[in-house]
């Protein structure tokens, strides 16, 4: 839930990021030519997925069930609506169309 999925805040935070190093001129010519060629979900996509060096961090939910209720507490407002919030996941944000 930390990483915020929204396209024009990751662009925003990638354009904003002064510890990114070289690589961030090759992603910003990336972008530049998916949004020309209107390939905005892919760029979403691309975006919202995780990064190959934190793979290794991150555990399905599912695999944890036992620990689910001390670790993860779902917003109410989200538990109501989850079709709202598409972004949380994995989903297309409506709010770029």
């Amino acid at each position: 839930m930390t990483h915020y999925g929204y396209l024009p805040y990751q662009l925003i935070h990638d354009l904003t990021c002064s510890e990114c190093g070289p690589g961030l001129a090759k992603d910003m010519r990336d972008f530049a030519d998916k949004i020309r060629s209107d390939r905005i979900r892919e760029l979403e996509m691309a975006r919202g997925a995780v990064p190959y060096w934190h793979v290794h961090r991150v555990v399905n939910l599912t695999q944890i069930k036992a620990q689910m209720k001390e670790i993860a507490i779902l917003p109410w407002f989200y538990d109501c609506n989850r079709e709202r919030y598409p972004v949380w996941e994995g989903g297309h944000d409506t709010r770029l169309d």
